[in-house]
């Protein structure tokens, strides 16, 4: 599966045939580290393939659950270094002449 977004609640996997809402699943998030995180996720919200494609693509939105304290500091860790890593890719150099 394709993560389009993720927080320190859940994440939102891009899926043609989502699972029911309910189902639970395991999910594994490879850290820069070279470790890897694997947490225990619900499906809260599915979304199909005819729905509005604007918002988000079809697929489902897993809500973390039962986290340690360890596994939340390195969730969080990895959603802030993927959020600081997006913020600087979006500034643009700008070259001013005079």
């Amino acid at each position: 599966f394709y993560a389009v977004n993720i927080s320190e609640g859940g994440i939102y996997l891009t899926a043609k045939d989502p699972f029911p809402l309910g189902s639970e699943v395991k999910v594994t998030l490879h850290l820069d580290d070279g470790k890897t995180l694997t947490l225990d996720t619900s499906v809260v919200y599915i979304k199909g393939l005819y729905g509005d494609l604007f918002k988000n693509p079809p697929g489902m939105a897993l809500k973390f659950k039962n986290l340690t304290d360890e596994e939340s500091l390195m969730l969080k860790n990895y959603v802030r270094k993927l959020i600081a890593e997006d913020l600087l890719d979006s500034q643009e150099e700008v070259v001013i002449e005079k």
